[in-house]
């Protein structure tokens, strides 16, 4: 069987590319595997995860901030840590707030000169204005109070306040009212509530007096991140590759005359 010059010029280029796109496919698999973007963003960002603390220390009023399932330790004040996962930042019931806050002034004689819950009082204000009001509660940077004829509640800051006087003509400073509610004596209105993996997961709520440090689980997903990064520039990478060799392809098949 005989071969015209066309077909064997069409088998002499064929088996040219063949060799030509084979090492180059070899060398950049080869290439790929160990000097690929994929492994080096893995690198990268196991070390900006090995840079990161386990934990971090939040001030309470950052936990409004906190997402709903990231993981908790909470220091109690009596020595007692409690783990778990954040479910929410909440308001105590009223009721149950107005038993802790008359069972603390009994208990601490700290406590003796804090007026009642919706007694009457008067808050001195650093800035020299004065609200006239009737007291809901504290909490750990506020109290909240009700002022005549409004049926809203309004947010005193604890360090805007000078001083408060009661009805019966007793001033507490506003100093002692700030240091009472940094050291958790006062019962404060806002508790954290948690989800605890014990044997079955229960929900835990926390009174924020109570609680003397929080740490929250910093998330690593530095290597994932690198990893997947890497990846896309990767398949970019082949991808330019196997259309160089296409167009090598066409190329080279372009002049045998078909």
């Amino acid at each position: 069987m005989f071969y015209n010059i066309n077909s064997k010029k069409a088998i002499y280029y064929i088996l040219s590319w063949l060799i030509r796109s084979s090492s180059t496919l070899i060398i950049s698999v080869i290439l790929l595997g160990f000097y690929g973007c994929s492994i080096i963003g893995t690198v990268i960002g196991a070390n900006i995860d090995a840079s990161k603390p386990d934990r971090s220390t939040i001030e309470l009023q950052e936990l409004e901030t906190v997402k709903r399932g990231q993981k908790l330790d909470i220091l109690l004040r009596n020595g007692e840590i409690v783990s778990g996962k954040f479910f929410r930042f909440d308001r105590m019931p009223q009721h149950e707030y107005t038993r802790n806050y008359s069972s603390a002034k009994e208990q601490n004689n700290a406590l003796t000169s804090l007026p009642n819950l919706g007694s009457q009082i008067t808050i001195n204000q650093n800035n020299g204005q004065q609200v006239s009001c009737n007291l809901i509660g504290v909490d750990y940077n506020s109290l909240e109070v009700r002022e005549k004829n409004q049926t809203d509640l309004t947010i005193v800051f604890l360090d805007s306040i000078s001083s408060i006087v009661t009805l019966d003509g007793k001033t507490i400073d506003g100093i002692i009212l700030r240091d009472l509610a940094v050291t958790g004596k006062i019962p404060f209105l806002s508790e954290i509530i948690i989800e605890e993996k014990t044997n079955n997961t229960s929900i835990s709520r926390i009174a924020l007096n109570k609680v003397s440090r929080i740490e929250i689980h910093n998330k690593k997903g530095g290597k994932f991140a690198g990893f997947a990064f890497g990846l896309i520039v990767d398949i970019i990478i082949i991808d330019r590759l196997l259309r160089n060799l296409m167009s090598d392809f066409k190329l080279d098949f372009g002049g045998l005359g078909y």
